[in-house]
């Protein structure tokens, strides 16, 4: 089985980046359910699935251009709300579930996923946005 161009690109990001990434954070924005972040504990493939674990996950509500409806983010007590899985399979006529990842400078790595058309954004650990301060039930 050949492997996309896509799929390669994750198991050389995980494989080679992988302690950058554990301690930094995920951002998940998906619209219009809203933003979703956490600290990343772990990141992984397994069965042709990225999969990122956080020591928690905060929501923050968006408008339909994924811009902020507050000012303060809310932990989520599910504990599937501390899991994110990316399939790295293709759709036929679709393409790519989940796209290749992307440098975006500063350490970041971004990149999209057609299943609920997030786009999602990984931090190295020290580039932190996310005040805990600012998130509510923590």
């Amino acid at each position: 089985m050949k492997l996309s161009t896509a799929t390669n690109m994750w198991n050389t990001l995980v494989r080679e980046r992988r302690q950058d990434f554990i301690g930094g954070e995920i951002e998940h924005i998906e619209t219009p359910e809203g933003a979703y972040r956490g600290p990343i504990k772990t990141i992984g493939i397994k069965n042709n699935k990225v999969i990122v674990t956080t020591e928690w996950t905060a929501h923050m509500p968006t408008n339909q251009h994924g811009m902020p409806l507050r000012a303060y983010w809310e932990r989520l007590t599910r504990k599937d709300a501390e899991v994110f899985t990316y399939d790295l399979g293709e759709v036929e006529g679709i393409g790519l579930i989940t796209g290749a990842p992307s440098d975006i400078g500063g350490g970041r790595v971004h990149f999209h996923a057609v299943v609920g058309l997030a786009r999602v954004t990984l931090f190295p650990k020290g580039t932190s946005k996310l005040d805990r301060s600012k998130v509510r039930g923590l």
